[in-house]
């Protein structure tokens, strides 16, 4: 009894510790959260600096490369267009053979694409060893394009031109000149090559992937193109030379060359798979949904306690209940013996009548005892996994009606109640006979407890095929559709009989049902045809035996 009720305020203490639980584990995450975080920033911030110096080397190469390229490819024409002559196409196709044998790039794009030309920037007169490269009026256009070069301290200026698509080719164009001046810094003549945008990305790769963009301290031995994508485009946007690769915006860098070198940008890109080379542990992963499904299962984990503890809170106090209704059970028959056998034994019954009716007292108040005890002996043995189950037999249910309704009759009795039995004749059920008895009594002493006085209670039984089935019917006030499967729990009363302080323990249905599984039949409750209960049992019945094909015998319980 004491562990009972101290059993809640001890769980009390468990729902502060859940929610402090919660609370830690919400506060760790978020700072888990924050250092994940930290630490990417940091990530982030070393390998954008990695970046920058890629593009910052990139753009060093870009720039010696490409003039060493026109310096190459010019080599020749150069003194002759300072010396005020005219230098041959053909010396300028020698010249890119020559100047891509320096790069030691074999490109061929850039060969089978490249268009010398020759222009004269004051007549407009155009030459080129390939007439249908450049589009219909281009030459206007071109020589508009080299004129408005400013002018320069040299005589002759070399440079390379990247213009948009459509101007001087269908797509994006490099352009690699010489420009002729007269006396007077005037652009008189230009001399030079021009490439799709897209072919001197060849060169622009052999020299990347020839070159390392950062410190061999920093990559090891990983070669450069796993750590590193690098991108080049013209002023315009047009792709000189792109990766595939995909790559983070935040970790990349941009630069732009010179007009002289055509406006190219640079821009240089760490793999975001390569990070784990650059920076001890890499880039973190988001820990926020893992860290988001722990705090879903800390939440299930503590309402799934604090479900446990209403629980145990709701059993508490039914076994209270119980303890309750049982003490005052076994208070009322024990106090109405006692006082009748006080009486007796002083001598103060004097008329045959006064004992015999202390005798119906005490012989009524001992069966209700005998009726409780057994109901909470059974109650325990049935919840005991240890106490093995019992030889079932063949039991005659006519005779077990009989008994059980003779024994409940004196109860009846005291409220005018009548228990009426209706059975075939050898009608067997596969069960233990103590367990059938124990149903019947506990039924019947149901209706007796709750059903109004003068009532008549029906106890029937027949056969259907394989099956026996047991009805006790009453005129009660009934079992609302509601609580039809709750009353069959252990401890459970209905909510009306408390407040009409009807006496019971709340174990008497539920051994019903325990008895009833464990003899492999079922148990249910119905609305009677009086409008009271209808309590169905339904048993296996005995194949060796069928009834007798009688007319059904109906007789009532004498008291």
């Amino acid at each position: 009894m004491r562990s009972w009720r101290q059993a809640p305020s001890g769980s009390t203490l468990l729902v502060p510790f859940l929610a402090a639980t919660l609370g830690l584990a919400v506060w760790l995450g978020v700072h888990a959260v924050a250092a994940v975080r930290s630490h990417r920033d940091t990530a982030e911030a070393a390998l954008r600096d990695y970046a920058r110096i890629a593009t910052w080397e990139s753009s060093r190469i870009a720039r010696d490369r490409l003039d060493s390229f026109l310096d190459d490819l010019f080599d020749e024409a150069y003194p002759q267009l300072r010396r005020g002559r005219n230098a041959s196409l053909e010396t300028v196709q020698y010249e890119i053979d020559d100047a891509l044998e320096e790069q030691e790039c074999a490109c061929p794009a850039l060969l089978s694409s490249a268009s010398v030309f020759r222009m004269d920037l004051r007549t407009r007169e155009f030459e080129s060893d390939r007439g249908n490269v450049l589009v219909a009026g281009a030459q206007n256009r071109l020589a508009t394009l080299l004129k408005a070069i400013p002018g320069h301290n040299r005589r002759v200026l070399d440079g390379l031109l990247t213009v948009p698509a459509g101007t001087v080719l269908e797509e994006a164009a490099t352009i690699a000149f010489l420009l002729g001046f007269d006396s007077a810094q005037r652009p008189t003549s230009a001399l030079g090559m021009v490439v799709p945008a897209t072919a001197y990305g060849q060169l622009f790769a052999h020299w990347f992937a020839t070159h390392p963009l950062l410190p061999p301290a920093i990559t090891g031995d990983v070669p450069t193109d796993s750590l590193i994508r690098v991108a080049v485009y013209t002023g315009e946007g047009a792709p000189v030379l792109s990766q595939n690769t995909p790559f983070a915006a935040a970790l990349s860098a941009r630069d732009t060359l010179e007009a002289a070198l055509g406006s190219m940008i640079i821009e240089a890109a760490i793999r975001p798979d390569a990070a784990p080379h650059l920076v001890i542990g890499g880039l973190p992963g988001s820990r926020l949904p893992l860290i988001l499904v722990l705090l879903v299962l800390t939440m299930g984990v503590g309402a799934a306690a604090l479900l446990q503890i209403r629980r145990e809170r709701q059993l508490a106090a039914l076994r209270d209940d119980f303890i309750s209704g049982v003490s005052h059970e076994l208070r009322t028959p024990l106090a109405q013996i006692r006082v009748f056998a006080e009486l007796e034994e002083a001598g103060k019954l004097r008329s045959p009548e006064e004992r015999q009716r202390a005798m119906s007292v005490i012989n009524r108040e001992a069966i209700r005892l005998s009726h409780l005890v057994e109901n909470v002996l059974r109650f325990s043995r049935q919840r005991d996994a240890s106490t093995p189950a019992r030889v079932r037999e063949a039991v005659d249910l006519s005779a077990a009606l009989h008994e059980a309704a003779e024994a409940m009759q004196p109860l009846a009795n005291l409220r005018n109640m009548r228990i009426v039995m209706e059975a075939q004749e050898g009608i067997r059920a596969i069960a233990g006979r103590d367990g059938v008895r124990q149903i019947l009594v506990n039924l019947l002493d149901n209706a007796v407890k709750y059903g109004p006085p003068g009532q008549v209670i029906e106890l029937r039984a027949r056969r259907d095929q394989d099956q026996v089935t047991i009805i006790v019917d009453d005129e009660g006030p009934g079992v609302s559709e509601g609580d039809r499967r709750r009353i069959f729990e252990p401890y459970r009363r209905l909510t009306r009989d408390v407040e009409a302080r009807h006496p019971g323990t709340g174990i008497g249905l539920a051994v019903v049902a325990d008895l009833a599984a464990l003899f492999e039949g079922s148990v249910r409750v119905e609305g009677g045809a009086r409008g009271g209960a209808r309590f169905v049992v339904v048993l296996p019945a005995d194949g060796s035996a069928a009834p007798a094909a009688t007319a059904r015998a109906q007789q009532e319980v004498s008291a």
